[in-house]
C-alpha cells in the first residue's frame, strides 16, 4: 500500500497561504484607501470678543491661537443683509498689531468704523444688532459667533 497522506498535507499548505495572502491582499488595500483620503486642517482655538461703541464695531482676540487674517473671513449680518471680509480689509478703523499686519495674536483688537458697514447692509436703523460671524477659510471652520448692539438711550 502506498501513503496518501503526503500528498494531501501540501494542498492543504497551499491553501493556507492563499487565504493568508488574500487576507493581507484586502487589509492592504482597505489600509490605502483610508489613509489616502485628504485630512482636514485642525481649527484654530481663539477666544473673540466682539462689541460695539463709539461708532466702532470692535472683535477683540482674548486667548487662543494666533489667526491669519488673510484666512480669515468676517461676516456682519443684519436681517436679510450681509457684508462679508475677507483678508486684510481696507475698512479695519485700527489693528493694535504688533508690528505684523497678517496674524491676529492675544491682546489685539479689530476695529470696524460701523457707519460703513451699515451703509453696506444698506444702512440699518441705529440700536439694532448685528450679529457677527468668522470663519477660518483653511479650515473651513467657525471661530467665533456673536451678537453686538450700538448702546442707545
Amino acid at each position: 500500500m502506498k501513503n496518501k497522506r503526503g500528498k494531501l498535507a501540501a494542498s492543504e499548505v497551499v491553501g493556507t497561504v492563499l487565504l493568508l495572502g488574500i487576507a493581507i491582499a484586502l487589509f492592504s488595500s482597505v489600509q490605502l484607501m483610508v489613509f489616502s483620503l485628504p485630512q482636514n486642517e485642525r481649527a484654530p482655538s481663539a477666544s473673540l470678543v466682539g462689541a460695539a461703541n463709539n461708532g466702532n464695531i470692535t472683535i477683540s482676540h482674548h486667548g487662543g491661537e494666533s489667526l491669519i487674517l488673510s484666512n480669515t473671513q468676517i461676516i456682519f449680518r443684519n436681517n436679510a443683509q450681509t457684508f462679508v471680509l475677507t483678508g486684510t480689509p481696507a475698512d479695519i478703523v485700527s489693528n493694535t498689531s504688533k508690528g505684523h499686519l497678517d496674524n491676529w495674536d492675544i491682546g489685539e483688537v479689530l476695529a470696524y468704523n460701523l457707519t460703513n458697514i451699515t451703509t453696506h447692509l444698506g444702512g440699518i436703523p441705529s440700536n439694532s444688532e448685528i450679529d457677527i460671524t468668522v470663519v477660518d477659510l483653511k479650515s473651513n471652520s467657525v471661530v467665533m459667533i456673536g451678537t453686538v448692539k450700538e448702546g442707545g438711550a
